[in-house]
Order: C-alpha cells, then structure tokens, then sequence
C-alpha cells in the first residue's frame, strides 16, 4: 500500500477539486481510518460526519443530496451478515455521494436506480430462488424492461409462490420465495415515487423522491439467510454508485485517490 505522501503529487497532477471546503487527502485516509479501527462498527453516514467535522446522529450530511443520503441511510439499516461487511459494502458509496447537493439530479437518481434495481436484481434473485417456477422466470424475464409495471408482476408471482412454499412446507423455498417477493415490492414502490417525483410539484416531488429513494435502499431486506448474505446489499450498493458515476456526483473524483487504500 503507498504512503499519503506518495499520493500527494499523484493528487495535484489530477486536479482533484475541493468538497465542501474539505479536500480527498484530509478526508479519505481519515474514513479509511475510522472504519478500521472499529472494525465497521459505525454507520457510514456519521463516518463521514466525523471526517467533515460536522454533528452526525445518523442523518445527511451537508453536502449530500437528500435523496442520495436517503437511499444510503436506508441501505446502511439493513441486516448485513457484519459490521465489517456492511462497512466494505458501502465504503465507496459513502465517498461517492460527497459533493452531490446541487449536482446530482434528484430525480433522475431515484429513477435510474429503480429501473436498475428491476432491470438487474428481481432477474437475478428470480433466477436463483425460482428456476423451477415458470410464472416466476416469466416475470424475471419481464423484469428485463426495467418497468414498474414488471416489478408488480413480479411481486404477484413470487406472492403466489410464497403461498406455494408455505402449503407444502419447504422453508429454505419460503425464505427465498419472500426475500424475492419483498424486494419486487420495494421495486415497484420506488418506481411509483420516481414517477410521482416528475409529474408533482417541488414540495411533493421532495418527498417522493426521498421515499423512492428509502424503498430503494430497502429492496434486499428480507435477503438474510445464510444463502443470501451481503449479496444483493452489494448489489444495490453497486447499483448506486453505478448512478452517481453516470450523474457526475464530485465524490466520484476521489475514489481514484482511494485506489491504493484497502479497508
């Protein structure tokens, strides 16, 4: 791993802009550092409140977007299999959405994701939980236009095939069945509040837009037995640093000055 002063004339060479005052070389080895020494045992959001020295408690930080904050708080409540794993997982996400007050759309944040989450995650849990169910893989393949119209298909499929575990008995199908049907539900409640977030005016597209972007950050959250852990909270973690790459959020910049640091 290279020293910071080794990185410092690799920075300037990269013109790595400011963030709220604050710069990459102050802040990311300090993140690096908070998150090893507890071991993960922190909540992103007030890592980085403790990195720009504002008063945390779980909430936003200043200059992150509502509904970019929103989506990662959501993710960061969720079941991971540990403090450790939850920490990794959402490491460059936290660093990504610095800087995305004012810059990243709100609204084309929250819909991207949905349609991302419906397009790539309902397929592939689909897949996994439901090969022998061919209403389900129908409704995977649905799933493929990235449509709130498909996220509800699903839903009602994998509903039925919830009802289906639960008759004959078979709990490792019934766990699976319900983390597939919860996350078709917060798939589709996230594309409804997308959709709301453009038709309505600015104080209801706000919170619709915070709402899209919490159901977003909860679709894996039935994903907690041993055969799903961490996977599709990665993926939806992916999923939105994927979005705020395409949406040009400044906090993207840094990560390339967080190459050489391994959580």
């Amino acid at each position: 791993m290279k020293s910071l002063s080794a990185l410092i004339p690799w920075r300037r060479q990269h013109g790595l802009r400011r963030i709220a005052g604050h710069k990459a070389s102050e802040v990311i080895p300090k993140l690096d550092t908070i998150l090893r020494r507890i071991n993960g045992q922190v909540c992103i959001q007030d890592a980085i409140y403790s990195c720009l020295g504002e008063l945390g408690g779980g909430y936003i930080p200043s200059c992150v977007s509502p509904a970019v904050g929103s989506f990662i708080i959501a993710l960061d409540e969720r079941n991971w299999s540990s403090s450790r794993s939850r920490a990794k997982g959402l490491r460059d996400l936290g660093v990504a959405q610095l800087g995305s007050m004012g810059v990243v759309d709100q609204k084309k944040f929250v819909k991207i994701i949905s349609e991302k989450i419906i397009r790539h995650m309902i397929p592939e849990m689909f897949t996994e939980v439901f090969s022998n169910n061919a209403e389900c893989m129908a409704a995977a393949v649905r799933c493929e236009t990235g449509t709130r119209e498909a996220a509800d298909f699903a839903a009602m499929a994998a509903g039925r095939a919830v009802d289906d575990a639960r008759r004959i008995g078979d709990l490792e199908l019934l766990a699976g069945a319900e983390a597939a049907e919860s996350m078709a539900l917060f798939a589709s409640q996230a594309a409804t509040c997308a959709d709301n977030a453009i038709c309505t005016n600015t104080s209801r597209s706000t919170r619709n837009t915070t709402w899209s972007a919490t159901s977003a950050g909860r679709v894996a959250m039935k994903c907690t037995t041993p055969k799903f852990y961490d996977k599709y909270l990665r993926m939806t973690a992916e999923i939105g640093l994927e979005t705020l790459k395409e949406l040009k959020s400044p906090g993207v910049e840094w990560l390339k000055f967080s190459n050489d640091y391994e959580f």
